[in-house]
């Protein structure tokens, strides 16, 4: 059997809980759990370690399509609702990918978090897909790079965030309104966006674009402070802009455009024989992305104009543009 199965790993999934980590999840059952499920969801608190928060993370694989987002937005649920977690700076998460889901009635007859998993468990055949090593450790994120923002995300996730149609409801309701530039939603949907649909079949910018920014870069801009934009690939070469904030500091250009080329190159398949980068630098006096606390979500509209004023401001030509192989 391949160990990357739920029957490998089964004992990290029915371990007991310390009473603590079971007072955690009775609070996640209560006020959370089953609008998650109906979603296609389930967060498990699985053990507390120093430094390390540990959770058991069930994605309907039918619903969830942006796993890493997912991830980072129950990392940060942990983190903001729990203070006794706050000072923790790195949470694991195991995945378990579950092809069978819940039905109506098996989530409305739980009674706890516990009753929620283990009537999960018993549907999921050995064969299920489970993300993480002989250790129990899988996706590892670090708490400082994740913006506290859980009661936005959550919103969206309530509002039919993962639901197939989401982007283009938001999009008729911005129309019906005529206001997009005021509403919240638009503006969040750039920050916690799904992923930028299937691979390219061709180098036309503004689907590569799509692709990659929405697949990889969204993360880039909300809490690195840097944002390439493909302009087009010819003779090996990968031609992209890159626009940085204030926010890189100390970073070796060079080295961060190969990174970056490195990135399209193994990602988006039209461009997998690259050999080399051109990037025009543009170089930006204020935020380019996102990167919203927990005590500012008043303030997306400000934001808003920030960034749309901080593109206005930009010089017309790069401040430089450097050339490379990639490596």
């Amino acid at each position: 059997m391949d160990k990357q199965t739920i029957g490998y790993y089964k004992h990290f999934l029915v371990e007991p809980a310390t009473p603590d980590v079971d007072a955690i999840n009775q609070s996640t059952f209560t006020n959370y759990a089953k609008a998650w499920v109906h979603s296609g969801f389930l967060p498990v608190l699985w053990k507390v370690e120093p430094n390390t928060y540990h959770v058991k993370l069930y994605l309907a694989v039918s619903e969830i399509k942006d796993r890493e987002e997912l991830c980072m937005f129950t990392t940060t649920y942990f983190r903001e609702k729990f203070p006794e977690l706050s000072s923790h700076f790195k949470c694991n998460q195991i995945l378990v990918y579950a092809r069978t889901w819940l039905d109506h009635e098996a989530i409305a007859k739980a009674n706890s978090l516990n009753d929620l998993e283990q009537s999960l468990l018993s549907i999921l055949p050995d064969e299920t897909p489970f993300r993480c090593n002989d250790q129990g450790v899988g996706v590892t994120n670090y708490l400082a790079n994740i913006p506290a923002v859980f009661t936005h995300w959550n919103t969206l996730i309530l509002d039919g965030f993962f639901e197939h149609d989401y982007e283009e409801k938001c999009r008729l309701e911005d129309e019906e309104n005529n206001n997009v530039d005021a509403t919240n939603k638009t503006i969040s949907l750039q920050l916690f966006m799904k992923t930028g649909g299937p691979q390219p079949t061709t180098l036309d910018p503004e689907i590569i674009n799509n692709f990659f920014q929405g697949n990889l870069a969204k993360r880039w801009a909300m809490c690195e402070g840097y944002l390439p934009t493909y302009t087009g690939y010819e003779n090996g070469v990968i031609n992209f802009e890159l626009l940085t904030d204030p926010r890189c500091t100390g970073l070796y250009w060079i080295s961060l455009c190969n990174n970056i080329a490195i990135q399209y190159k193994i990602h988006v398949d039209v461009l997998k024989n690259a050999t080399n980068f051109e990037v025009k630098h543009f170089i930006a006096n204020d935020i380019i992305g996102y990167n919203i606390k927990a005590n500012d979500l008043e303030k997306l509209n400000k934001y808003q104009a920030r960034v749309q004023a901080t593109y206005a401001s930009l010089k017309l030509k790069p401040k430089s543009t450097h050339y490379g192989m990639i490596k």
